[in-house]
């Protein structure tokens, strides 16, 4: 459940003969979760309609990215678990925000990256930039790959192509495994491969690295492209020989922080204590001082 694909192993178990299937109880567990996935899902379908709805009469486009629109790429798209509605209004962004607070919809605007609202107990967050951080160069190449995509489409609804959604995938995956989160769930393994998947084993690697041009990034697609390639034979040979020759220990440590609650652990407790660094630097708080053992200058 922790890594999101609860539903998914679901399907898989009533694939199985019946006599390898868990106890009738944790069976009975599993089936009432994934009916509130389900639920979940329809919810957020019917939020993104009224989205949709409220603002395409004031020729505001929607990109949708991040996990709504990966669910698209499983063979039953509302068992893809995800938290909250990512989208893209172009031009629109600042327009959008108006319209939705005169419909009486509590707009928080605190965060520069996105707003934040809430349709229907659902969380949605209006993007006005696609990255948190990092190439400004990278930003505009996403945000001109968005706008090709407005251009070449009358739809309300909009959805990334192939290229800049792996690319877009991978980066942001990248972001939570060095930054927030310091792991990758099961469920940022299945998106991966089922993106590759979809373009088959014909895909450009070598233009995708261009494109990333960030060495952790691009180790971290390395990385991510070999284990879905073992996981889930998903590449061409082709592709496997370009990827990063990476130690055993790396590999390891990779898969394991999918697994392992230990590494969650820790990593809870190291974004915690970064956290408090910058409140140090911000307050310089003599006790924080101490606990951070930062030395005086």
């Amino acid at each position: 459940k922790q890594n999101g694909i609860l539903a998914l192993c679901l399907d898989g178990i009533q694939k199985l003969p019946k006599q390898l299937f868990p106890g009738k109880n944790l069976y009975m567990q599993w089936i009432a979760a994934t009916a509130s996935i389900e639920e979940r899902y329809e919810t957020e379908k019917q939020v993104l309609d009224f989205l949709v709805q409220t603002l395409s009469p004031h020729n505001i486009q929607i990109l949708l990215f991040k996990g709504f629109s990966l669910s698209r790429l499983y063979p039953t798209p509302k068992h893809r678990e995800f938290g909250d509605l990512d989208v893209y209004m172009f031009e629109g962004y600042s327009k959008s925000l108006e319209i939705l607070n005169q419909k009486g919809i509590h707009i928080h605007t605190s965060n520069l990256h996105h707003a934040q609202f809430k349709v229907n107990k659902i969380l949605v967050e209006n993007h006005d930039h696609f990255l948190h951080h990092g190439s400004h160069r990278l930003e505009m190449a996403l945000e001109a790959a968005a706008q090709k995509v407005k251009e070449e489409s009358q739809e309300s609804l909009l959805y990334f192509p192939f290229f800049e959604n792996v690319a877009y995938t991978l980066l942001h995956t990248a972001t939570h495994y060095k930054g927030n989160d310091c792991h990758i769930r099961f469920r940022n393994i299945t998106d991966g491969a089922l993106l590759l998947k979809e373009e088959g084993k014909s895909w450009q690697y070598a233009e995708m690295k261009k494109f990333i041009k960030h060495s952790y990034e691009t180790k971290l697609m390395d990385l991510m492209t070999l284990v879905c390639s073992e996981w889930f034979d998903v590449v061409s040979d082709k592709v496997l020989l370009q990827l990063t020759n990476f130690p055993k220990k790396i590999k390891n440590r990779f898969i394991e922080s999918i697994f392992d609650k230990k590494y969650q652990r820790k990593d809870e407790k190291r974004r915690w204590k970064r956290y408090l660094g910058h409140l140090y630097k911000r307050f310089r708080y003599a006790p924080l001082r101490k606990y951070l053992k930062i030395k005086k200058s």
